[in-house]
This record gives structure tokens, sequence and C-alpha cells, in this order.
């Protein structure tokens, strides 16, 4: 069982580092942007590019550490794999994809929350600074939850590969 195990490790953590590196471009992307949102003189502009920047600094701060912590995280469980440990790999990796499987909600409620206070500021406060500021909610919205939805995909996999036996 070690061999279908390892495969759907490799893919979890092939998959996450793969996403994080799109995220880190998608920063670069949202900081170009901001960059030039900022050089109009424009109160919408402004305010889209500071949230849009904002953003940026969300992703790099999430994509960096785990692709620091998961390549060495990953070979450690190779190791232990490779040196017969499945059974405490299983339950160590399963506690910890318990817990970020348990997340996923968690972050559902932000983004939901972003989106209505991108309709609130929309609806009752409507100027240019805050119809920037809606926008930009509304942007780090839409990218959590496509970039969520993917991660947490992957992780279903594999936690329920985790915990066939």
């Amino acid at each position: 069982m070690t061999g279908s195990l390892r495969t759907a490790m490799d893919l979890y953590f092939r998959g996450e580092r793969a996403e994080m590196i799109a995220f880190l471009v998608f920063a670069g992307v949202l900081v170009l942007a901001a960059g030039l949102l900022w050089t109009t003189s424009d109160r919408f502009a402004r305010s889209l590019a500071l949230v849009l920047g904002l953003c940026a600094v969300i992703a790099c701060s999430t994509a960096i550490p785990l692709l620091l912590r998961d390549g060495p995280h990953a070979e450690k469980l190779r190791v232990r794999l490779a040196q017969g440990e499945e059974a405490g790999v299983r339950a160590d990796e399963g506690a910890r994809m318990a817990v970020v499987n348990r997340n996923y909600a968690t972050y559902r409620y932000l983004y939901a929350a972003a989106m209505l206070a991108a309709f609130g500021l929309m609806l009752f406060w409507r100027n240019a600074t805050t119809s920037g500021i809606a926008v930009g909610l509304l942007v780090f919205a839409a990218t959590g939850l496509v970039v969520d939805h993917y991660s947490e995909e992957r992780a279903a996999v594999y936690t329920a590969a985790l915990q066939a036996s």
C-alpha cells in the first residue's frame, strides 16, 4: 500500500507547489495592476490599487511559507515511508489534513464576508473610493474561492488516500 500512498502524497504536494507558484505569479500581476492604477489621480483606481496591493501581500504571505515548508515536509514523509513507518505517516498526516480540511469552511466565511462588505459598500456608501474598495474585495473573494476550490479538492483526494488501508 505504500506505493499508492506515496503516489497520492507526491500528487498532493506537487499540486500544492504548482498552485502556490501560480499564486505568486498572480500576486505579481496584482502588483503590476496596482502600480498602473496608482499612477492615475482617480479615487476609484487608487482605492482599487490599494486593495489589490493588499491582496498581493496576502497571496505572498500564503504562498511563500507553504513553498518553504511543504518541500521539506514531503521529503520527511517520504523518508518515513521508506523506513516502513506507513501507519505513523497515515496517522500524523491524517491529523494534519483533518485540520487543513476543517479550515476551508472558515476561508469560505471569510470570502463571503468580503463579498458582503463589498455589496454593502456598493449599496450604502457609493462613491469612487468605496467602489474601488468594493471591486478589490470582490477580486479577493473570487481569487480565494478559486484557489481554495482546487486546494480543497486536492486535499480531499489526499485525505482519502491517507484513510485507505
